[in-house]
């Protein structure tokens, strides 16, 4: 075999972290399986793990695991020692951010061996006068591209492999039992949770009590804020992580640096004004923390709508919609768990539909007071139809960092149990009272 026909002009190390990817990626597994012979390895541990892994999956339809090997392990002799060792380089560099590459590679160069190879056997029927056989061949050098693709989950031959550990999706668990339950056990990483409530209805502390849990779990966590100050974020987490009331934080120095002195994961928290942080912001950033080795497990956005858009007209639903489906794709791409928070109680289009009793789904321009509307409480009566109009936006931040975005009229509890708007005389040194 020629030297460019094996693997050694890519060093050992390359070899390794190609059997590390053979036995953590399936689907890469399923494109090499045509493509690749243990005779391209350059030692036997190697090559001998590699028919190993191929013959496994040919019967079981998934990749061995590590106490698969050790029974096979129990058989062998010879190079019994040198195998163990290579396993646990191979073990060691699962996770390594540089994989992605070298499944590339691995392929690229795979597809040029098989392809050569096939012309070369064509040259040598065709001086043979085998033109029959040429063609075949020249066929299936055709198809080996193909066979680099990844063509998906096989419906039939997979049906085994559906309902193996390996075939699960890993998740980011919230600490919130129910949701929790509801998810198997959290959000599967490139997924997309949006959490929905009212002002003040503490969104963002069950961002930060997300991103908590998933700290104390060992994960990577990166917490975007475009409301909050992220000196004031980073100090809910402590409250958080050290169960010490917020307001009496400064006073537990020594503890909360004891219990964050015992944390495994990794935690980073960017701030930004709100209507800076384009999309393609966002993504540059995060693949800045890729190549510094932070990886992360779960991405918070506190929250999207104060992300930089280009809108073409007013901040309407479709526009809100493709924003979500970018992050959607973004954390699909990156292989994250993404958690953001959304407003409700907001203005509503006039062709909004909702669910009137005895009349069906109608637009919301048309109701009556009196008409019982469809609630998460049932149907309930319409007291008041406000009329329809236009009006400003105003800004209100707080002495926290956070912002609030309200019309004139938005009424706010205040001090000694009043209600005060901006319209109503709200001014600079009121105290709101709203969840922190």
């Amino acid at each position: 075999m020629q030297q460019k026909d094996n693997l050694n002009q890519f060093g050992y190390g390359f070899q390794v972290k190609v059997l590390t990817s053979l036995i953590t990626d399936r689907d890469f597994l399923i494109q090499s399986i045509d493509l690749l012979e243990p005779s391209y390895f350059e030692s036997p541990p190697l090559k001998w793990l590699v028919e190993k892994t191929f013959a496994y999956f040919q019967e079981y339809k998934i990749a061995p695991t590590l106490d698969v090997f050790k029974i096979q392990l129990s058989n062998e002799t010879a190079l019994r020692v040198e195998i163990i060792n290579s396993i646990k380089e191979i073990f060691k560099e699962v996770g390594s951010d540089d994989l992605p590459f070298i499944k590339t590679k691995l392929i690229e160069w795979a597809v040029d061996v098989k392809f050569r190879k096939s012309l070369e056997t064509t040259v040598d029927l065709v001086s043979q006068g085998k033109l029959e056989e040429a063609k075949s061949f020249i066929t299936d050098a055709c198809k080996f591209q193909v066979v680099a693709t990844d063509l998906g989950h096989n419906f039939i031959e997979d049906f085994e492999y559906r309902y193996t550990d390996q075939a699960e999706p890993e998740r980011v668990a919230t600490g919130f039992e129910v949701l929790d339950d509801v998810t198997g056990g959290g959000l599967p990483k490139g997924c997309l949770g949006v959490a929905i409530a009212s002002t003040g209805g503490g969104k963002s502390w069950f961002l930060a009590k997300l991103g908590a849990n998933a700290l104390k779990a060992g994960k990577t966590v990166i917490h975007y804020t475009l409301e909050l100050a992220d000196i004031y974020t980073a100090k809910r987490y402590d409250s958080l992580l050290s169960s010490i009331p917020f307001d009496d934080l400064k006073y537990h120095h020594d503890q909360i640096d004891k219990v964050i002195s015992k944390l495994t994961g990794k935690l980073f928290i960017k701030e930004y004004p709100p209507s800076t942080l384009s999309l393609l912001g966002l993504e540059a950033h995060i693949e800045k923390y890729i190549m510094l080795g932070h990886k992360p497990d779960l991405v918070i956005i506190d929250y999207p709508e104060l992300l930089k858009i280009n809108y073409t007209g007013e901040r309407d639903d479709k526009v809100l919609g493709q924003l979500y489906t970018d992050i959607r794709g973004l954390a699909g791409r990156f292989n994250f768990t993404c958690w953001v928070v959304d407003q409700t109680n907001r203005c509503l289009k006039f062709d909004t539909k909702v669910n009137i009793l005895n009349k069906g789904e109608v637009e919301i321009e048309n109701v009556t007071v009196g008409d019982l509307i469809l609630t998460h409480e049932g149907f309930k009566p319409i007291v008041h139809v406000f009329d329809p109009e236009i009006q400003p936006v105003y800004r209100i931040k707080l002495k926290n960092g956070k912002i609030i975005e309200c019309s004139a009229k938005h009424e706010f509890p205040v001090q000694y149990g009043k209600l005060k708007s901006i319209q109503s005389g709200l001014s600079v040194g009121d105290k709101l009272f709203i969840k922190k």
